[in-house]
């Protein structure tokens, strides 16, 4: 199983490959192969389906990651452009992320349903491996009212679409949501497990977590880089998800 994580820096390397992390988000290649991890660099695509720099030079990497939520419209020059890049690299994975809770944004992508959209990425871009993005983490276990899915529900619809093809961004640090006002909610270590054992019951084949260093509260590392208090848990979870 891939599991990756965002905003690695290169000196903390090390410590995330320690923290069962064996892929690097954005991470350098060659730096990378170098302490014995993967990498997935980010692959700018220009809107009319040019790759602006040659992947030849990224031999390492396993894959390049797409830019985040492609409008529909966007979809069939994108599928173009991974069809090329097959022609030079046919085992590359281009995940790309696809958000489940943001349905303010269901217009800016050009559908009418969160379902709607995943389907639309399945039919017109099949090259790509979608990545369940079901962050705010809310901690509820019913469903939400405006259209906002219950984490498995998300997971199940990724299944039904995608089948095993399909990875999941697990939230560590604290993320806000509108509820009436900003609410900062941080998952405790069985929500940390929920969220990664759910993806996998539901044929997740990779995971990467959100976020390494902290945003309103600790990642994986602390606002000074060193193991915080999610460490353990997280190393715990991986050598689960690895088996």
């Amino acid at each position: 199983m891939i599991i990756t994580a965002l905003n690695i820096p290169v000196e903390q390397y090390a410590l995330a490959k320690d923290a069962g992390i064996n892929t690097v988000w954005g991470g350098d290649p060659v730096i990378c192969a170098t302490v014995g991890l993967q990498s997935i660099p980010v692959l700018p695509i220009k809107p009319n389906g040019e790759i602006s720099y040659d992947i030849l030079g990224h031999s390492s990497a396993i894959g390049f990651s797409l830019p985040e939520d492609i409008p529909v419209a966007n979809l069939p020059a994108t599928e173009e452009t991974l069809q090329r890049l097959r022609n030079t690299r046919p085992d590359a994975i281009f995940p790309g992320l696809v958000s489940a809770t943001y349905t303010r944004m269901l217009d800016y992508l050009g559908v009418g349903s969160i379902e709607e959209y995943y389907q639309k990425f399945h039919e017109l871009c099949p090259s790509a491996t979608p990545m369940l993005c079901h962050y705010p983490w809310r901690g509820e276990p019913e469903r939400v009212e405006d259209g906002v899915y219950q984490h498995e529900d998300n997971c199940a619809m990724m299944a039904d679409i995608f089948g095993r093809r399909w990875w999941a961004w697990i939230q560590v640090s604290a993320h806000s949501h509108y509820n009436g006002e900003w609410v900062f909610f941080e998952p405790r270590y069985d929500e940390l497990q929920n969220q990664t054992r759910t993806a996998q019951a539901f044929g997740c084949s990779g995971i990467g977590y959100f976020c390494w260093g902290p945003l309103e509260s600790d990642g994986i590392v602390d606002k000074d880089g060193e193991p915080s208090r999610h460490f353990e848990t997280i190393r715990k979870i991986n050598e689960e998800a690895g088996q």
